[in-house]
């Protein structure tokens, strides 16, 4: 701010266009992000009246308004989604998010950018959350392309998982087998079996004890509450702390587009549930052990999961939680995640490790250009078929996939 020449940091803001955010009785976010939303509706000004120095006129650029059906049919969701994307692209980085997001667009010339990286991809992994989340985005690449370039980097994560996994799950980095009980960072893990079920759909060699012990480890949390931190059972109510249980919707998901009796399988129904608790625990905020934004990556992501067979609760989660995405929205374009009280999980493109462009995706994952999200099933496909019910679950199980 003190970069205008009009602000001075620590100065006090008394109104906003107007608004005393003491009169609203509001969480003051939400106040916030409703103030940008108008602004940014109409001509982009912000009046803000500072202590001892009086009004003070701030201008934002117009990019419209939201339409009834956004982020799809909706010029400002596109222009968010282009700024982003374009700032990716410029930045030249592959970050976290980056390729999986430049994926989801479906422009030809972001595919263009992610081709770049993937031939300077090499095949190493540092650690279990890397290759959970970066992992994704480098099989839906394949998905898209079949460029058989990057098998030898997919393989190379499932061998790491592989060696790494122990009880049926994973820690985040080094294996420390007495943490929470049981050396399982499910946070991390949870992501991890994701990217197995990706990993076996572009047909490399997935250990079959590997792939079967963490399917039937985290199946056995499904629509039984929310998945724990650690080797616990299931937590109970639909408070999602740290997007375990959105990040579950999205294993099950890949689970039932790699087996071959798809959406009538018992893993569709696994991932519809656990989607479902994003909508339910809409009031629940920044939820989590270490500052719980990440949560809310998460969260989101599996509530879009929701948008065929549930469209009237996804737009009501996306409408009730449209003041956290202009709050994570950085004047360069980047998104980050609209930050709580540690807020250490709200950065950005270019700012230390970018959470917030998995963020992103609440604009572009209703489009369908990712296996995860909906998109045809892929040429390069391959199907495998899952067990008809994982190892130790029963048939009372299914009772905890029903609404």
């Amino acid at each position: 701010a003190e970069k205008t020449g009009k602000l001075k940091q620590g100065g006090i803001i008394e109104s906003i266009n107007g608004r005393r955010l003491a009169e609203t009785k509001r969480d003051p976010r939400i106040v916030l992000g409703q103030l940008i939303t108008d602004a940014e509706a109409g001509n982009g000004q912000i009046g803000l009246l500072i202590k001892d120095k009086g009004p003070v006129l701030v201008q934002i650029p117009v990019l419209g308004r939201y339409s009834d059906t956004w982020p799809l049919n909706c010029s400002k969701s596109d222009r968010i989604v282009r700024n982003l994307a374009d700032l990716l692209a410029k930045q030249g980085k592959n970050e976290w998010g980056s390729a999986l997001f430049l994926l989801s667009t479906g422009e030809e010339k972001d595919l263009d950018v992610v081709r770049g990286w993937m031939k300077e991809r090499k095949p190493v992994w540092a650690h279990n959350w890397q290759v959970g989340l970066e992992g994704m985005g480098i099989c839906e690449y394949y998905l898209r392309t079949g460029d058989a370039s990057v098998l030898p980097v997919i393989q190379a994560g499932a061998d790491h998982l592989r060696d790494r996994i122990y009880n049926g799950a994973w820690s985040g980095r080094g294996a420390s087998f007495n943490y929470q009980s049981g050396g399982h960072l499910n946070a991390a893990g949870v992501h991890c079996l994701t990217f197995l079920m990706l990993a076996k759909t572009c047909g490399v060699n997935v250990d079959e004890n590997t792939l079967q012990s963490s399917l039937s480890h985290f199946f056995d949390y499904s629509g039984k509450g929310s998945v724990p931190y650690g080797d616990f059972v299931p937590k109970p109510g639909f408070r999602d702390c740290n997007g375990k249980t959105g990040g579950l919707a999205l294993a099950m998901t890949a689970a039932s587009r790699l087996t071959p009796e798809g959406e009538k399988s018992i893993y569709a129904k696994s991932a519809q549930i656990n989607a479902m608790k994003a909508y339910y625990g809409t009031h629940d905020y920044n939820v989590g052990h270490t500052g719980g934004g990440i949560g809310e990556i998460w969260k989101s992501a599996g509530a879009q999961l929701m948008a065929e067979k549930r469209p009237k609760q996804h737009h009501e989660y996306l409408d009730a939680r449209r003041w956290s995405l202009e709050l994570a929205r950085r004047h360069n374009g980047a998104i980050g995640v609209a930050g709580g009280e540690e807020g250490n999980y709200d950065q950005a493109a270019g700012e230390k490790l970018a959470w917030g462009t998995f963020n992103a995706l609440n604009y572009t994952a209703p489009r369908k250009h990712l296996h995860l999200f909906g998109a045809p099933l892929s040429k390069f496909a391959k199907a495998y078929p899952l067990p008809v019910r994982p190892k130790d679950s029963v048939a009372a199980d299914d009772d905890f996939s029903s609404p």
